[in-house]
């Protein structure tokens, strides 16, 4: 009996200090599975978080970033197509004012092509002014015909200087040969009205660093003018579109917007209304 309690005392004290071994030590790789699920249940659920945010975003912030974003690279492509239209318009008038420069050394050359010149040789005299700095007018020598007409018609006392316009078109335009004021008339003015003048155009330029700004305006002219014949009508319609008169104060640019003119009756004595309008700047 003494022997028997000995060896049931040293197997109870050979449990207690024996190592166990668990079945998670006999089973590994099944532990090593239920680690993976919950891992990859853990990824999904990440995952479904991640879509739900995705769609939220996309669906509140995304358009109206997108939006914004077209808006912008429209707005930049406005501004460099301006850009561009800025600098090719600064190049026209920087190239058109050298131009003028031009025009103004060489005035007195065009004053006698246009006035002195005969028919046959007044291209070739054209072609020979226009080359340098005006060549850009090459084709458009009516244009600098008409610059150099330009006049100013501006007074203090009137609304237009209608003392010039009698003085313009009783001295220079009803004469057979306008620079001889003691030439024959191939008209007589009967009477003129002078209309209101208007704006025709706002124009701002810069020189150097500064801001100009002035109004293109036209007057219209109604005259009565009594011709003998159709060459003296012919003479006072040249005298206006081809002739640059002497005096630059004298000066008026005049278009012609109607002539009543029996052509029938063309060789005899008529009172003409004539229509014009005189261009300048103030």
């Amino acid at each position: 009996m003494q022997q028997d309690k000995q060896l049931m005392d040293s197997l109870l004290e050979n449990q207690k200090t024996a190592t166990y071994i668990s079945e998670e030590d006999l089973n590994p790789e099944a532990n090593r599975i239920t680690e993976i699920r919950v891992v990859n249940a853990k990824y999904k659920v990440y995952v479904i978080i991640l879509l739900i945010l995705w769609t939220i975003v996309g669906t509140t912030y995304l358009p109206d970033a997108k939006a914004e974003y077209d808006n912008t690279v429209s707005a930049h492509d406005s501004k460099v197509q301006q850009l561009a239209s800025l600098k090719q318009t600064f190049n026209n008038y920087s190239t058109l004012e050298k131009a003028r420069v031009w025009i103004d050394k060489v005035t007195d050359r065009i004053v006698e092509c246009v006035n002195d010149t005969s028919k046959d040789e007044q291209e070739e005299c054209k072609a020979s002014i226009l080359t340098g700095e005006l060549w850009i007018l090459a084709d458009q020598f009516n244009t600098v015909v008409s610059y150099l007409q330009m006049g100013d018609l501006n007074s203090e006392k009137m609304v237009i200087d209608e003392k010039k316009v009698l003085k313009n078109l009783d001295r220079y335009l009803t004469r057979n040969i306008p620079w001889d004021n003691r030439s024959t008339q191939n008209g007589t003015i009967w009477g003129i009205h002078i209309w209101e003048p208007k704006v025709v155009k706002h124009i701002e330029v810069w020189d150097g660093d500064k801001k100009r700004s002035f109004n293109l305006n036209s007057a219209p002219i109604e005259a009565e003018i009594v011709f003998e014949n159709k060459d003296d009508l012919i003479t006072f319609v040249d005298n206006i579109e081809q002739y640059i008169i002497q005096e630059k104060e004298d000066r008026i640019l005049y278009t012609i917007d109607e002539v009543s003119y029996d052509i029938m009756q063309y060789d005899e004595k008529q009172s003409t209304k004539v229509s014009l309008t005189a261009y300048y700047f103030k």
